[in-house]
């Protein structure tokens, strides 16, 4: 009695380290690429290319147990949604900018001109400012 339940468990083990070693055996010649995201998946993607959707709604704030539910809207939701609209909106618009500086060619090639004035001057000239200064004035005595 005692060598046939041996027998079975030794049948038994054999055939859990046969059907181990198969399935090695399989995972190991057809390992395909496989991406642990979907495609579509926002994942990896940064943080300012995912304005559109938060993680979190900015409403979640109007359950906080204590606060009043005004004083949180006035204070954390609308000014939460008012900056998302900001940076969406100058997102949109750093978009049309690059789009116009690929559209247009870049003007670095002309030379820059030189800006004149009606005056010329010179080192410690001071004009009709001070009175004139000459080196045969001696300091008074």
């Amino acid at each position: 009695m005692h060598d046939l339940l041996a027998t079975r468990s030794s049948r038994r083990f054999g055939l859990w380290i046969g059907s181990v070693a198969i399935a090695t055996a399989f995972v190991a010649t057809s390992s395909a690429r496989c991406s642990a995201q979907q495609p579509s998946s926002s994942f990896g993607t940064p943080a300012s290319k995912q304005l559109g959707n938060p993680a979190v709604s900015p409403y979640l704030n109007l359950t906080q147990p204590g606060l009043n539910p005004a004083i949180t809207y006035g204070t954390l939701i609308q000014p939460e949604i008012q900056l998302r609209a900001t940076l969406a909106n100058q997102q949109n618009l750093l978009g049309d900018l690059q789009q116009k500086f690929q559209t247009q060619p870049p003007v670095l090639t002309q030379q820059p001109t030189l800006l004149q004035t009606g005056h010329t001057t010179s080192f410690l000239d001071t004009g009709s400012y001070f009175f004139p200064i000459t080196r045969n004035q001696r300091q008074g005595r």
